[in-house]
Protein backbone atom coordinates (compact mmCIF):
# COMPACT_ATOMS: atom_id res chain seq x y z
CA UNK A 1 0.00 0.00 0.00
CA UNK A 2 3.07 2.40 0.14
CA UNK A 3 2.49 5.17 -2.45
CA UNK A 4 5.47 7.27 -4.08
CA UNK A 5 4.42 10.69 -5.80
CA UNK A 6 6.45 12.04 -9.05
CA UNK A 7 5.37 15.15 -10.37
CA UNK A 8 1.51 13.47 -11.09
CA UNK A 9 1.96 10.45 -11.13
CA UNK A 10 1.47 8.07 -8.20
CA UNK A 11 2.97 4.47 -8.01
CA UNK A 12 1.60 2.60 -5.35
CA UNK A 13 3.45 -1.02 -3.96
CA UNK A 14 1.03 -4.08 -4.30
CA UNK A 15 1.64 -7.45 -3.46
CA UNK A 16 -0.68 -9.77 -5.52
CA UNK A 17 -1.55 -13.88 -6.02
CA UNK A 18 -0.06 -14.47 -9.71
CA UNK A 19 -3.85 -16.61 -9.74
CA UNK A 20 -5.80 -13.33 -9.11
CA UNK A 21 -3.68 -11.29 -11.27
CA UNK A 22 -4.41 -13.96 -14.32
CA UNK A 23 -7.91 -14.08 -12.88
CA UNK A 24 -8.09 -10.71 -13.52
CA UNK A 25 -7.05 -10.32 -16.81
CA UNK A 26 -9.07 -13.14 -18.19
CA UNK A 27 -12.11 -11.28 -16.75
CA UNK A 28 -10.79 -7.97 -18.74
CA UNK A 29 -10.67 -10.25 -21.81
CA UNK A 30 -13.95 -11.74 -21.50
CA UNK A 31 -14.99 -8.06 -21.02
CA UNK A 32 -13.40 -6.70 -24.18
CA UNK A 33 -14.81 -9.88 -26.08
CA UNK A 34 -18.26 -8.97 -25.03
CA UNK A 35 -18.15 -5.46 -25.98
CA UNK A 36 -18.41 -4.20 -22.55
CA UNK A 37 -15.47 -2.32 -22.94
CA UNK A 38 -15.46 1.21 -24.45
CA UNK A 39 -13.09 4.49 -24.66
CA UNK A 40 -12.94 6.45 -21.54
CA UNK A 41 -10.92 8.06 -19.15
CA UNK A 42 -7.61 5.42 -17.87
CA UNK A 43 -8.67 5.04 -14.06
CA UNK A 44 -6.34 7.28 -12.56
CA UNK A 45 -4.08 8.26 -15.23
CA UNK A 46 -5.53 11.31 -17.50
CA UNK A 47 -5.20 9.68 -20.47
CA UNK A 48 -7.72 6.97 -22.09
CA UNK A 49 -8.26 3.30 -22.17
CA UNK A 50 -11.07 1.22 -24.57
CA UNK A 51 -11.02 -2.02 -26.38
CA UNK A 52 -9.84 -1.83 -29.58
CA UNK A 53 -12.48 -3.42 -31.47
CA UNK A 54 -14.68 -0.21 -30.32
CA UNK A 55 -12.14 2.32 -31.85
CA UNK A 56 -9.53 1.37 -33.96
CA UNK A 57 -5.98 2.16 -32.90
CA UNK A 58 -5.24 4.11 -35.87
CA UNK A 59 -8.38 6.45 -34.87
CA UNK A 60 -6.40 6.67 -31.16
CA UNK A 61 -3.00 7.19 -32.62
CA UNK A 62 -4.45 10.27 -35.51
CA UNK A 63 -5.95 11.41 -32.02
CA UNK A 64 -2.70 12.10 -29.99
CA UNK A 65 -1.04 13.07 -33.08
CA UNK A 66 -3.15 15.74 -33.52
CA UNK A 67 -3.21 16.93 -30.12
CA UNK A 68 0.29 17.06 -29.81
CA UNK A 69 0.41 14.32 -26.57
CA UNK A 70 3.69 13.23 -25.21
CA UNK A 71 3.72 9.69 -23.30
CA UNK A 72 2.73 5.78 -24.10
CA UNK A 73 0.01 3.76 -25.99
CA UNK A 74 0.17 0.66 -24.36
CA UNK A 75 -1.47 -2.04 -25.87
CA UNK A 76 -2.53 -5.60 -24.24
CA UNK A 77 -4.23 -8.58 -25.86
CA UNK A 78 -4.05 -12.27 -25.22
CA UNK A 79 -0.67 -13.36 -25.54
CA UNK A 80 0.83 -10.15 -26.79
CA UNK A 81 2.28 -6.67 -25.55
CA UNK A 82 3.16 -3.23 -27.29
CA UNK A 83 3.89 -0.15 -26.60
CA UNK A 84 4.03 3.03 -28.85
CA UNK A 85 5.73 5.94 -27.42
CA UNK A 86 4.55 9.62 -28.39
CA UNK A 87 6.70 13.27 -28.36
CA UNK A 88 4.99 16.26 -29.08
CA UNK A 89 2.29 13.92 -31.49
CA UNK A 90 5.05 12.09 -33.10
CA UNK A 91 5.24 8.76 -33.39
CA UNK A 92 9.75 8.41 -31.35
CA UNK A 93 9.42 4.69 -30.77
CA UNK A 94 7.72 1.56 -30.48
CA UNK A 95 8.28 -2.13 -28.95
CA UNK A 96 6.02 -5.16 -29.50
CA UNK A 97 5.89 -8.51 -27.51
CA UNK A 98 4.01 -11.62 -28.76
CA UNK A 99 4.36 -14.43 -26.31
CA UNK A 100 5.97 -16.92 -29.42
CA UNK A 101 8.29 -15.09 -31.95
CA UNK A 102 10.38 -12.53 -32.14
CA UNK A 103 10.01 -8.94 -30.11
CA UNK A 104 9.68 -6.22 -32.84
CA UNK A 105 11.33 -2.59 -32.37
CA UNK A 106 10.06 0.71 -34.23
CA UNK A 107 8.52 0.80 -37.55
CA UNK A 108 7.75 -3.11 -37.15
CA UNK A 109 6.65 -2.77 -34.01
CA UNK A 110 4.08 -0.19 -34.99
CA UNK A 111 2.95 -1.79 -37.62
CA UNK A 112 1.79 -5.15 -35.77
CA UNK A 113 0.31 -2.90 -33.34
CA UNK A 114 -2.00 -1.07 -35.44
CA UNK A 115 -2.70 -4.55 -37.06
CA UNK A 116 -4.43 -5.29 -33.91
CA UNK A 117 -8.33 -6.34 -34.10
CA UNK A 118 -8.99 -6.84 -30.73
CA UNK A 119 -7.61 -6.63 -26.97
CA UNK A 120 -7.52 -3.28 -24.95
CA UNK A 121 -5.02 -0.07 -24.87
CA UNK A 122 -4.55 2.65 -22.70
CA UNK A 123 -2.69 5.81 -23.30
CA UNK A 124 -0.55 7.28 -20.29
CA UNK A 125 0.80 10.78 -20.36
CA UNK A 126 3.84 11.69 -19.37
CA UNK A 127 7.07 12.92 -20.39
CA UNK A 128 9.29 9.79 -21.95
CA UNK A 129 12.94 9.67 -21.51
CA UNK A 130 13.36 7.45 -24.67
CA UNK A 131 15.22 8.77 -27.32
CA UNK A 132 13.60 9.26 -30.71
CA UNK A 133 14.55 6.11 -32.72
CA UNK A 134 11.97 6.56 -35.55
CA UNK A 135 11.12 9.81 -37.76
CA UNK A 136 8.15 8.83 -39.79
CA UNK A 137 5.09 10.75 -40.22
CA UNK A 138 2.11 8.90 -38.64
CA UNK A 139 0.16 9.07 -41.87
CA UNK A 140 2.93 7.12 -43.73
CA UNK A 141 3.13 4.27 -40.38
CA UNK A 142 -0.57 4.19 -41.00
CA UNK A 143 -0.43 3.39 -44.54
CA UNK A 144 2.21 1.09 -44.65
CA UNK A 145 0.02 -0.62 -41.80
CA UNK A 146 -3.02 -0.50 -43.91
CA UNK A 147 -0.88 -1.85 -47.29
CA UNK A 148 0.51 -4.15 -44.65
CA UNK A 149 -3.17 -5.66 -43.85
CA UNK A 150 -4.10 -5.28 -47.65
CA UNK A 151 -1.20 -7.82 -48.53
CA UNK A 152 -2.22 -10.31 -45.53
CA UNK A 153 -6.00 -10.37 -46.83
CA UNK A 154 -5.43 -10.58 -50.16
CA UNK A 155 -3.07 -13.97 -49.43
CA UNK A 156 -5.10 -15.45 -47.25
CA UNK A 157 -7.76 -15.38 -49.95
CA UNK A 158 -5.72 -16.64 -52.55
CA UNK A 159 -4.76 -13.55 -54.37
CA UNK A 160 -2.47 -13.71 -57.24
CA UNK A 161 -1.16 -10.15 -58.47
CA UNK A 162 -1.15 -11.43 -62.01
CA UNK A 163 -4.58 -11.88 -62.33
CA UNK A 164 -5.06 -8.65 -61.55
CA UNK A 165 -6.83 -6.36 -64.52
CA UNK A 166 -5.16 -3.17 -64.99
CA UNK A 167 -8.40 -0.17 -65.72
Amino acid sequence: GDEITIGSHVLQFRLEDAEDVIEDFRRQARAVQEGKTVVGPAPGSGGISGAIDDVSLADVVQMLESARKNGRLLVTAIGLSGAIYFREGRVIAAEFRPASGEEKADREAVCEILSLRDGVFEFLPEETTIEPRMNESTQALLLETMRRIDERERASRGFNASETQVC
